[in-house]
């Protein structure tokens, strides 16, 4: 073959090889996902486990509400029959690999060490614990900021 012919061929496959690689990236900005979380969500469901539990507020004699700031802060609150339950902390959201495979999207991590992979759509958030056995959690939009 000639020098001219390899040169182009690896080109070719280069340039192949960093398509196929972008196909499967978010579309939608860190910011625009950032816009969309703001605001407060009221706690659905939360399923998983090994049993593969169903947690609801009626099961759980409880309610969730996070609530999202655009300072990069939230607050957790729970509450119950006793009152009222803050824990207030900082947000960051990345896009990168989960379970260390091909997969990638879009993780919130909650004080730096509780890492979610996130979905928005329409006014549902989906959080799904990145570990074995653990639960999604499905939120609704209650009221934005």
């Amino acid at each position: 073959m000639s020098r001219k012919i390899v040169i182009l061929l690896i080109v070719g496959i280069i340039v192949t090889s960093m398509v196929l690689l972008q196909c499967g990236k978010s579309t939608v900005s860190p910011l625009k996902i950032n816009e969309q979380l703001l605001g407060k969500w009221q706690w659905v469901s939360s399923i998983g486990g090994f049993a593969g539990w169903t947690l609801t507020p009626a099961t759980e004699g409880y309610d969730k509400m996070l609530i999202f700031d655009s300072y990069s802060t939230f607050i957790s609150r729970k509450i119950d029959s006793t009152g009222i339950e803050n824990t207030n902390g900082s947000y960051t959201i990345a896009y990168e690999k989960i379970w260390n495979v091909n997969d990638s999207g879009d993780v919130i991590y909650m004080d730096g060490f509780l890492r979610s992979e996130m979905e928005i759509e329409n006014d549902t958030l989906f959080l799904t614990d990145i570990c074995y056995d653990c639960f999604g959690h499905k939120y609704v939009k209650i009221e934005g900021l």
